[in-house]
């Protein structure tokens, strides 16, 4: 099958920490240009990070310039360190799934959390759960 392995060439599963971040304020500027004659030849949006700059951004020239659109910023969280890969099955990171103190664990080889719905090691492990395998508080007995 082409798709065989191919996470191993393109990364299309897989899980990353959330870096750390920085708030960051910006400004929006309507700004247009004109011909000499004063015509408007087009209009477009710039950011500054100073409030009120606006109209710095293209001071020096004659046919370009831009106004304040809102006096309200625009709020952007820039990160300040790298994103880091973390173990997962492709759908719970490994630090969620054993992350459950006190819990029992029994490895159902070849299902992901994607899988286990409609998964026959899903309908072994319950059982065993059910006939009190794991402990008595879920038996439960059959119809």
């Amino acid at each position: 099958m082409v798709l065989d392995n191919i996470n191993d060439s393109i990364k299309l599963i897989g899980a990353y920490s959330t870096p750390a971040t920085v708030e960051t304020l910006f400004y929006e500027c309507s700004c247009q240009t004109n011909d000499y004659e004063g015509n408007v030849i087009s209009t477009f949006t710039e950011y500054t990070d100073v409030q009120g700059g606006c109209g710095a951004i293209y001071s020096g020239s004659l046919t370009t310039g831009c106004s304040d659109t809102n006096a309200d910023p625009i709020v952007s969280y820039i990160p300040i360190e790298p994103q880091v890969e973390v173990d997962s099955d492709g759908v719970v990171v490994a630090e969620s799934a054993r992350g459950f103190p006190g819990a029992q664990t029994a490895i159902m080889d070849g299902s992901n959390h994607q899988q286990m719905r409609n998964d026959d090691n899903t309908k072994k492990r319950l059982t065993e759960l059910y006939n009190g395998l794991y402990g008595p508080y879920f038996i439960t007995r059959p119809r």
